[in-house]
């Protein structure tokens, strides 16, 4: 409830005495902090929708963990979770995430495909500094 010890402005935030205007760019602790949240956010939301939830549902309307680079249903999902999460369009950067979804993908399955792509959303600039 107060800031003795400094971690609101530590993470980018305003106290109201010494700083008054939120941080423009991130630092180091808070792109560290934003680092772990975006993972466990990422893991939240694949365990509960695409792993033990039902297809179709939230973040990943439509998508399965069967769903593959190359697919309509992936490359729509990849899209509109982009589109979700960030609220811009740009074909190069939907196949950039196929393409760290594939590599992924090949060394420890789909759902950490899955929530590579989810955290690397979540961390992006656009999203973090809105």
């Amino acid at each position: 409830d107060d800031d003795t010890l400094g971690y609101r402005v530590l993470l980018g935030g305003v106290e109201g005495v010494a700083t008054t205007e939120p941080q423009a760019r991130p630092g180091l602790a808070m792109v560290a902090v934003w680092k772990r949240v975006a993972e466990a956010a990422a893991d939240h939301a694949v365990v509960t929708e695409l792993v033990a939830g039902e297809p179709g549902a939230g973040l990943f309307a439509g998508l399965t963990l069967a769903d593959a680079p190359g697919d309509p249903a992936f490359d729509s999902g990849i899209a509109q979770l982009r589109w979700r999460l960030l609220a811009v369009r740009d074909p190069v950067a939907e196949a950039d995430l196929a393409a760290l979804w594939s590599a992924v993908e090949v060394e420890h399955g789909p759902a950490h495909a899955w929530r590579a792509v989810v955290a690397a959303l979540l961390r992006d600039p656009l999203f973090v500094m809105r």
